[in-house]
This record gives C-alpha cells, sequence and structure tokens, in this order.
C-alpha cells in the first residue's frame, strides 16, 4: 500500500494537485500558520469539505469549510473562528479552486473517504 504522503506527491507532480499555504488561524486546530495544504482542482465540493475558493468581494483566496451550498450553487463557508460567509456572505461556486486533501506540514488527510482522484 501505498502512502498517503506519496500519493499526493506523485499526483502533484502529474499536476493533479496544487499547493497552498495557510496564512491565518481561522481554520485552526486543523489548519495552523504556514501550513502547507494540497488542493485538488474541482468544480463541485460537498459539505464540511475544506476548499481554497475565491473571496465573493476580494482578490485573496480563502481556505474554508464549506457549511452548505444552496440552489443557487452560492457556496456557505465557515471557520472555527476568524471570518467567514457571516461576515462577507456566500460565495460562488463558479470561484471554487478546489478541495483540500492533505495537510502536508501536519501529515494528515483531509478527505472525506480518502478520495485520491
Amino acid at each position: 500500500m501505498i502512502p498517503t504522503v506519496l500519493k499526493e506527491l506523485i499526483a502533484l507532480a502529474s499536476r493533479k494537485r496544487k499547493l497552498f499555504r495557510v496564512a491565518g488561524t481561522s481554520m485552526a486546530p486543523v489548519l495552523e500558520p504556514k501550513d502547507i495544504v494540497f488542493i485538488r482542482p474541482a468544480t463541485q465540493c460537498h459539505r464540511d469539505d475544506i476548499v481554497a475558493i475565491r473571496h465573493p468581494h476580494k482578490k485573496t483566496i480563502l481556505i474554508k469549510y464549506v457549511k452548505e451550498i444552496d440552489e443557487n450553487n452560492l457556496v456557505e463557508l465557515s471557520s472555527p473562528t476568524g471570518t467567514d460567509s457571516k461576515e462577507f456572505g456566500k460565495a460562488s461556486l463558479k470561484h471554487l479552486i478546489g478541495v483540500a486533501t492533505y495537510n502536508y506540514s501536519q501529515k494528515t488527510s483531509l478527505t472525506r473517504g480518502n478520495n485520491f482522484s
């Protein structure tokens, strides 16, 4: 069996992953400042996924939990601490960058069901 980190590194080399560095504390303790996170590019996500998505009003990228996706493809984002959709509103699903799969810094999987597509 291939270890998860090796699968993620192979996916990165195959351009099936992107790397992001966490900037703040809003997702602690799952994601800490400066953690390196693997993101699987995607156009869809599910409730409780951790996603990278463009901020609805700024030119920044957020890493947050998906709380809900409504019938208009608007994503409600949440975080344990810090700002989320309660402050800045919902983000459009079309601004989704991808779904987090692995926290390289903490060596932990971030996927539901360990989907390595």
